[in-house]
Order: C-alpha cells, then structure tokens, then sequence
C-alpha cells in the first residue's frame, strides 16, 4: 500500500446502501459509488476497526451497468445510492 493510502480495489459484490465490498490484507472496505466487478482506486482511512468505509478516487476498469447519474448532486446530497447503475442492474440488485 502507498503511503498515501491510495490502493487499487476489485469490487466482489454491493451490501446495504449501494456500498461496494472489497477485501484487503488488513480487513474489508466498503466502497461507495461502485459496482460489482469494477477496479477503483480509493483511499482508505488509517486502521482503526476491520470494517472501513474508504473513499472513491476513481474507477480504473467500469463495469458495464455504469451509466451517467442524472442528478447533479448524486455523490454529494446522498439522497440516493444507485444512479450510477443501469436501472434493470438496480432492480436486480435491490432483490
């Protein structure tokens, strides 16, 4: 891992909220703004639990599903958790 915290993730699958799940030597980080099989890059925050919640640099390798949010605000309000995805994925995932 950088120095920075800056690390590249795979993202294995989405948990509640629409967060992404990734596993790292040092325990699981959730991911927001993610989708399933994707490559991000994030930052993580300095060890304190084997739970994280890291933050979204940028997505390396998109999946497919990824579309552009209609809403201006959609990674800042947090009003809605899934505009990122093709919405028969959101249905999918919401089941």
């Amino acid at each position: 891992m950088s120095s920075n915290n800056e690390v590249p993730v795979n993202i294995e699958k989405i948990v509640y909220h629409g967060w992404g799940l990734s596993r790292l030597e040092s325990g699981i980080v959730f991911v927001p703004h993610v989708i399933e099989g994707e490559t991000a890059l994030i930052t993580i925050p300095e060890p304190n639990s084997r739970f994280r919640q890291a933050g979204l640099i940028e997505i390396i390798n998109p999946a497919r599903e990824r579309i552009e949010p209609t809403c201006q605000y959609f990674t800042i309000c947090g009003g809605c958790q899934y505009q990122h995805m093709a919405y028969a994925y959101q249905l999918k995932i919401k089941r």
